[in-house]
């Protein structure tokens, strides 16, 4: 633990995890952890209820809708479209099943 000073000047207490996790157990405010397994995850996203299928069908179409707006607007794109096939996109890997839907990562 060792105190340093900030960009503005003013001063803050720097220590590692098990430091505080230490101070914790001795103040008696932190108990030994015990794990019960994985959470359950609750699908509460705006794609959850959505196939594959249906996600790939709504690609296609703010695809169009992309390529309409770039023919109107000489080549410019439009952040909303581009965001919300970026979701899509995340949300049609997140469903695949198996090794490699995240592709290669080096």
């Amino acid at each position: 633990m060792k105190l340093i000073k900030t960009a503005s000047g003013d001063q803050a207490v720097k220590m590692s995890k098990s430091e505080w996790e230490a101070m914790g157990r001795k103040a008696g405010w932190m108990k030994e952890a015990k794990w019960s397994g994985d959470a359950e995850i609750k699908q509460t996203g705006e794609w959850a209820g959505k196939t594959i299928e249906e996600l790939e069908k709504d690609l296609s179409t703010y695809k169009k809708k992309q390529e309409n707006y770039e023919k109107e607007n000489n080549g410019e794109t439009k952040e909303e479209y581009t965001s919300k096939m970026k979701e899509i996109n995340f949300a049609i890997r997140s469903k695949k099943k198996g090794k490699g839907k995240w592709g290669d990562v080096k």
